[in-house]
């Protein structure tokens, strides 16, 4: 079972992501106060696959700023990468199509979050850089998901995948 370490939030599309200690998860809207429940998110209203949170596992951002230091590029922090959630000990991408909690707050995996050439242009890499930044990140980024129920979600609080009866 995996935990919460790190809640970022930023309150407008490019601005810098913020670390909360505790946030307020709102189904169909995201996390209160993001840019996302605020519709201000560069991928708001594109498509209409639900995106009101993303979480990340750190072992996946670690195992992909291996590839980059190897290549002696530039390593990502888990507020660069502009994800909300960060935790430890799974693997995210297994819950894509399945419904798990974060703390007390259901949610359902809907997506993986490949990525996208917006972090390494706010932070005004190289084109090498995003080149190598998508690549080592495949598959890696996280995932998307739905909440499904309303509630608070901290520091510390586990992540695990719902047990059906």
């Amino acid at each position: 079972m995996g935990k919460v370490i790190g809640l970022y939030i930023a309150p407008d599309k490019g601005a810098p992501m913020e670390a909360v200690k505790e946030v307020r998860a709102v189904s169909g809207l995201g996390l209160d106060g993001d840019r996302h429940y605020r519709g201000r998110g560069t991928k708001f209203g594109l498509d209409t696959n639900p995106r009101d949170v993303t979480v990340i596992c750190v072992g996946d951002i670690s195992k992909s700023n291996q590839l980059l230091v190897e290549r002696n590029l530039q390593t990502y922090t888990a507020e660069q990468l502009r994800r909300n959630i960060l935790v430890t000990d799974v693997d995210l991408n297994s819950f894509v199509g399945k419904e798990f909690t974060i703390g007390g707050v259901r949610m359902l995996g809907t997506e993986l979050a490949q990525p996208c050439k917006h972090p390494p242009r706010i932070l005004e890499r190289t084109a090498e850089e995003e080149r190598a930044f998508i690549v080592a990140f495949m598959d890696r980024a996280g995932i998307r998901a739905r909440i499904l129920s309303d509630g608070p979600i901290a520091l510390g609080d586990a992540i695990e995948l719902t047990v059906l009866a």
